[in-house]
């Protein structure tokens, strides 16, 4: 075979490899996103269905004791609680945005010292912070880390209504295969 064939070959193989793990629902192309918390099981569910029309159906949904989530390709989720957390949130969270280390970068630090930097950031600038290093016992601790802070928390313009309870948060995890813990189920629910 000449050089030009073993060319072809080579590009054909890894086009057909890096398009099957597109389209799989296998994160090996893990990113970041931003997950929904909803109120009650109904309103994340209309929710998830909601967004099907527009981004396609959920490709996964990952349960634990306490929460139940709709995992979407583009990195959405929409999250309903089912029961309350096991630590005291300074505050309700109604959103999140999720930063994963890749797979390569896990081997040289970790969900919390990432989460610890962003702490000292904030702390720094007048903020107060609550870091949670194991916001679900489904997940190893320290692979899932959550950040709250005030500084993220929603504020009313009103000075006697100052905190409204509510505030959106910054979790930090691990690459989904290395995360550990509980696996999702693959298939849209829908």
């Amino acid at each position: 075979m000449c050089a030009w064939g073993i060319f072809l070959t080579i590009v054909t193989i890894l086009t057909f490899v890096i398009v099957l793990l597109k389209v799989l629902p296998v994160p090996f192309f893990d990113s970041n996103g931003s997950t929904l918390m909803m109120p009650t099981s109904e309103s994340q569910r209309t929710m998830a269905m909601a967004l099907a029309e527009v981004v396609g159906n959920p490709t996964a949904t990952l349960d634990t004791e306490y929460a139940h989530r709709f995992l979407f390709r583009d990195g959405t989720v929409v999250d309903w609680l089912s029961r309350k957390p096991p630590f005291e949130p300074m505050y309700n969270v109604v959103a999140l945005k999720t930063v994963v280390i890749g797979f390569f970068r896990c081997f040289f630090t970790t969900p919390m010292k990432q989460a610890s930097k962003l702490g000292e950031w904030l702390v720094s600038r007048g903020h107060r912070v609550q870091i949670v290093g194991q916001p679900d016992p489904a997940f190893p601790s320290g692979s899932v880390v959550l950040i709250l802070s005030d500084a993220f928390e929603y504020k009313c313009q009103e000075e006697d209504h100052a905190h409204s309870g509510y505030g959106a948060a910054i979790l930090i995890r691990r690459h989904a295969f290395l995360v550990g813990g509980q696996r999702p189920q693959i298939g849209s629910p829908f």
